[in-house]
């Protein structure tokens, strides 16, 4: 999938509210409402590279937007969150979900099985609701057990 050009909605279970925290982005970006961010060197940033650690959803667009290097950008670090997402297979229940090393960005639908050479565990998927078009990833778990 391409990264993202637009918010996103933000669909999260209440059995399993969001806890929000404040991160500060790493350079000048454009950060979407329901974008996925990861941890470079304890900053943000949209675009991971293999092995970068998964930091959180983005909650709302900061303003102003695009952000300058260290603007804080709040973000979801904890939740269950339903996304549309082509890998949200009954073969993938309960694995962890990551951003495939061919397609690193901040886009939930490009999430995949997690395995050697993605970029951070984003979560488990814990509910499949259309195979093959939707599921709900829960944040709170992603081991990374094979992430290299």
């Amino acid at each position: 999938m391409a990264t993202l050009s637009a918010d996103v909605a933000i669909v999260f279970d209440a059995n399993h509210p969001p806890s929000l925290a404040q991160v500060k982005g790493e350079v000048a970006d454009t950060y979407y409402r329901g974008g996925l961010a990861h941890h470079t060197a304890g900053l943000l940033q949209l675009t991971p590279t293999a092995g970068e650690e998964f930091a959180g959803v983005i909650w709302g667009r900061p303003d102003p937007n695009p952000i300058v290097a260290n603007d804080l950008v709040w973000i979801a670090i904890t939740g269950r969150f339903f996304w549309l997402c082509a890998e949200a297979l009954d073969a993938n229940y309960g694995l962890t979900m990551a951003m495939p090393a061919a397609d690193l960005t901040d886009n939930p639908a490009s999430l995949v099985e997690n395995t050697a050479g993605t970029a951070g565990a984003v979560g488990t998927l814990d509910h499949v609701v259309s195979t093959g078009v939707s599921g709900w990833v829960n944040i709170d778990r992603r081991a990374i057990p094979v992430n290299a």
